[in-house]
């Protein structure tokens, strides 16, 4: 018999579902719904913190990972936000989006501690992609469907549709395009599947138009090739079939428009040339501008944080924009579109010290994990741990020129899986040390997980 998901789990995991395929919609959502209200998410994430044995799950976190890192980024982060609050209220607190955000890792592990649900928790995973990736095709559509879409005033003043957003979709599509290649799922079989897999990256290419899209893409031939060689070329051959059906649309004269021009590959080559910051096209020149107007930001904060050891050591803080900018309807943009550059100015040296040792006690953690379950022959198991590892590292490649991680909808699912990985690990860790190693093909991946939850009584 399966076991079933508390309805504190099921809520949890409705969140994390509403910020994955509704993005800015489901972030907007708050009580009350007018004015400054709550947002539905930081409820959900305080309640359930009121509902778990904190210490308890602090010792078991530690057994896993090493977890100073962790605790430094969350105590200086929060210690730093309310230190704003006295000038800038609550806008100190929704610039440390990404400290309290990060939060929902502890949830994830808490929720993958029971190891008899680890199986339905990746069925989640990879269920909410495969929906999210389906939907991302629908963004041809996207201007008309969003008028029968319910809107939501933002608390920028301006309204934004609930349903028919697109922004992380591309996100999903490639990691549905990497689940599919790595891992059984029901969604489609056999070669089917390679049908799919080309629709998601030509989509999220032809239909995308991101320079963070052909980052994230080329991210993951890099990871295939590091841990998983068999699948690099398949996922070359596909990328080369989702090419071609850019070119058949193209050569259909219909006009498909994508998120800045025509589906075309001149438009793809021509767009990925900007990356130089220059473009002779008329219709990239504003895209190609956007590197030179980062740099500027960055630039300028630089001088800011060398003005005194002071703000280089410990940060600007939180509740200042950082970026003078605003978009059209006087929507200013605070962050630099850059999630690193962001924390060292918010929180300077020492913040970004602890951040990118969190990041890497995280990989680190993953990558034991990993290999432990790839050298045992539970081959299962490690491919669904490679799988979580390049959605998170495909959002993490993201900041580099975007604000990801300032945006809950990228922050919460990702701190949340890293939390879901963190336990796998310790799963894995607990049967590799009391049973010796099994081959791939013994059993079925469900019998793997009662393997593991019968290792992980002890802890539970």
């Amino acid at each position: 018999m399966h076991p079933t998901f508390t309805i504190r789990e099921k809520i949890l995991l409705g969140t994390i579902a509403g910020y994955l395929l509704l993005n800015q919609g489901f972030v907007q959502l708050r009580i009350p719904p007018v004015g400054k209200g709550v947002p539905i998410g930081e409820l959900v994430l305080v309640f359930a913190f009121v509902s778990i044995n904190i210490p308890k799950i602090a010792v078991r976190l530690n057994r896993v990972l090493w977890l100073l890192p962790l605790l430094l980024w969350w105590i200086y982060g929060i210690c730093r936000s309310l230190l704003g609050m006295p000038e800038y209220g609550m806008w100190a607190l929704r610039d440390a989006s990404q400290v309290i955000d990060s939060l929902f890792l502890v949830l994830g592990f808490t929720l993958a501690l029971n190891a008899a649900k680890l199986d339905r928790l990746f069925h989640f995973f990879c269920g909410i992609m495969f929906v999210g990736a389906i939907y991302g095709l629908s963004f041809p559509a996207g201007k008309f469907l969003a008028n029968y879409s319910p809107h939501i005033m933002a608390a920028g003043g301006y309204s934004i549709p609930i349903v028919f957003s697109y922004i992380n979709t591309c996100t999903l599509e490639i990691t549905a395009a990497v689940m599919l290649l790595l891992v059984k799922t029901p969604y489609a079989k056999g070669n089917m599947r390679y049908v799919w897999i080309a629709l998601f990256l030509g989509a999220a290419i032809g239909l995308g138009q991101s320079r963070t899209v052909y980052a994230q893409i080329i991210l993951v031939l890099f990871l295939l090739l590091l841990f998983q060689r068999k699948t690099f070329v398949k996922w070359t051959a596909v990328i080369s079939v989702a090419l071609l059906l850019i070119l058949l649309v193209s050569a259909s004269g219909t006009g498909m428009q994508g998120r800045l021009g025509k589906v075309s590959l001149d438009f793809v080559s021509k767009h990925f040339e900007s990356v130089s910051g220059t473009s002779e096209d008329q219709a990239l020149s504003g895209s190609a501008g956007g590197i030179a107007l980062r740099l500027g930001w960055w630039k300028k904060i630089g001088k800011e944080l060398n003005r005194s050891p002071e703000n280089l050591i410990f940060g600007l803080g939180y509740g200042m924009p950082l970026v003078n900018y605003s978009l059209g309807g006087g929507v200013v943009v605070r962050e630099p579109h850059n999630s690193f550059i962001s924390v060292l100015a918010r929180l300077g040296l020492l913040g970004a010290f602890f951040w990118i040792s969190m990041q890497f006690t995280l990989f680190w953690t993953w990558w034991s994990g990993f290999n432990l379950a790839r050298r045992r022959g539970w081959t299962v198991d490690a491919m669904r741990l490679l799988v979580m590892m390049i959605f998170c590292s495909i959002i993490l490649v993201g900041i580099v020129g975007e604000d990801m991680l300032e945006k809950p909808f990228y922050a919460v699912p990702y701190y949340f899986f890293w939390g879901v990985i963190v336990a796998y690990v310790s799963h894995v860790r607990v049967v590799a040390a009391r049973g010796p190693a099994t081959c791939e093909g013994q059993a079925p991946p469900e019998a793997q997980f009662e393997q593991i939850g019968r290792g992980r009584e002890i802890l539970s």
